[in-house]
């Protein structure tokens, strides 16, 4: 399982950055709308307006920071001259073939436009000029994990992945916990139906946790409960992480998605199979454990951790000064 996040993105353009600059973009055209996500960070990292592919077409104002002037300033879309258009990625090709039909509509004299994509699973895709990394199928991005295709062969945790957990409060065992179960903030929804759900919710709150996924509209296949009696006894056997990885193993599906981290490290060494983790925004492959329990391991893990709280913050203060 390949799987890219945000920083992925900003780390994979910052590679390219010097290729991007030489190609003297005027203007950015983001295909909506993961398109519009890759393309606000490169517009950022090259000073760039970026517009969505609607407005291009309308010939739209082109709107900046009012503290931060572009390189070059266009007051209207087809004022460029040299455009580059970018989705986040590319498989079929269907997205991107939609969007050319439109802009075959526009004649508009000397206007180049670039077509490229961050990542592409096809080597030779039809259509593009360029992309930026090849990662193959089967692959899941962080901006879209949720309602992708994948979720049909993914299997879920309910507390922390698509609703909150419960508050010390709640988690009585008893009146507050069932209304908890009942009136439980979302978090996560899937929009399209998922393989099942595997919790360390006792099998006796089965009902509420039905009422409560079928009131969120979450279509699913299979739902798996702890067969713990109690809940004191269910945290005396500490088993929640090694009983969500034999049903994964056991079970076709190709992800698991897990809140916590130490779940989810064992969910992998039992089931030998992918966990993305949301407390920590990690995919964790079976070839994984070792190297994140080492000292080398560690190191590196602490590095790239890093690295992603620098690219947030980093956005997080550009978008401040640009207001």
């Amino acid at each position: 399982m390949n799987f890219r996040s945000v920083a992925d993105v900003s780390t994979i353009v910052d590679k390219n950055l010097s290729f991007l600059t030489q190609r003297e973009y005027e203007l950015i055209v983001g295909i909506p709308r993961s398109g519009l996500l890759v393309g606000s960070i490169i517009a950022l990292k090259l000073n760039l307006p970026i517009v969505t592919l609607e407005q291009f077409l309308n010939n739209s104002k082109v709107k900046t920071g009012k503290t931060r002037k572009t390189r070059k300033y266009i007051d209207r879309t087809h004022g460029a001259r040299k455009v580059l258009l970018i989705d986040d990625s590319y498989n079929t090709g269907k997205s991107f073939k939609s969007a050319l039909d439109e802009l075959s509509q526009l004649d508009i004299p000397d206007l180049v436009i670039d077509k490229a994509v961050i990542y592409s699973s096809v080597k030779i895709p039809e259509f593009l000029d360029f992309y930026l990394e090849f990662v193959p199928q089967p692959r899941a991005f962080e901006w879209n994990l949720f309602h992708s295709s994948i979720v049909s062969k993914t299997l879920f945790d309910i507390d922390g992945v698509v609703c909150e957990d419960p508050s010390e409060q709640d988690n009585d065992d008893g009146v507050h916990y069932k209304s908890f179960l009942l009136n439980a903030p979302p978090l996560n929804i899937p929009t399209q139906r998922v393989l099942g759900f595997v919790t360390s919710r006792l099998e006796k709150y089965r009902s509420e946790t039905e009422i409560w996924l079928n009131e969120n509209k979450i279509q699913y296949d299979s739902l798996k409960m702890s067969t713990h009696k109690s809940a004191r006894e269910r945290q005396q056997a500490q088993d929640h992480g090694v009983k969500k990885g034999i049903v994964y193993r056991d079970s076709n599906a190709i992800l698991f998605i897990e809140s916590e981290y130490k779940q989810a490290l064992q969910i992998v060494k039992v089931s030998g199979k992918c966990v993305y983790c949301t407390e920590t925004n990690e995919l964790y492959q079976p070839g994984c454990l070792d190297l994140i329990t080492n000292k080398e391991g560690l190191k590196c893990y602490i590095k790239n951790k890093l690295k992603g709280i620098k690219f947030v913050r980093d956005i997080y203060f550009n978008f401040k000064r640009q207001k």
